[in-house]
């Protein structure tokens, strides 16, 4: 052998084993840093996924928010009306006038007006008054029917009509009933 191939060889070698190590080298690199930072990227990713889905979900609700605001402001609107239909117990007085307002309205004379005791119910209370008048017969049918065209619930029970013989032209009945109104009970219900 000559020297010449002696140091061919072992400059052979050295690069052989620089390119074992740089091969080892970057195995190493690819198995531990990169698969450390792909562990790391797969964290983010999972993480940015979470969050996207969050967000997601906010906006849902923020969509769901304004369908619910609007419906709410119906459901306002509605039980504003129905308060009038079923009020609180303190408007008794404004409607206790208001019968005595369409009776004079319709040329009915009301002889008595006796409201009675409160009949509280589970969800409700009855606010009865017995109420005696005098009309022509046409007069009370109108004021029943401007009774029942209240905004609120009124019920007109236990009719009795008698004939007023001699009386006037515009009194030619005597009628006796119950007008029967309802309240919400002022704690919400029992």
């Amino acid at each position: 052998m000559k020297i010449g191939d002696k140091k061919n060889k072992q400059q052979q070698q050295i690069w052989i084993m620089a390119i074992v190590i740089n091969i080892v080298l970057v195995f190493l690199f690819f198995n531990f840093v990169h698969g450390n930072l792909n562990a790391g990227i797969q964290k983010v990713d999972t993480k940015l996924k979470e969050v996207k889905a969050r967000l997601e979900e906010a906006n849902s609700i923020a969509d769901r928010k304004e369908i619910i605001d609007k419906e709410l402001a119906v459901l306002q609107l509605k039980l504003s009306s129905m308060s009038e239909m079923l009020p609180q117990k303190k408007e008794i007085p404004k409607f206790l006038r208001t019968i005595i307002s369409r009776a004079n309205d319709n040329s009915v004379r009301v002889v008595t007006f006796t409201p009675t005791a409160i009949i509280s119910r589970e969800f409700y209370n009855e606010v009865p008054v017995t109420v005696n008048i005098r009309s022509s017969f046409n007069n009370l049918g109108l004021f029943f029917t401007r009774v029942g065209n209240l905004n609120r619930i009124v019920n007109v029970e236990n009719v009795q009509l008698s004939a007023t013989p001699g009386e006037s032209i515009s009194e030619t009945i005597s009628a006796a009933f119950t007008i029967k109104t309802f309240t919400y009970p002022e704690g919400g219900g029992n």
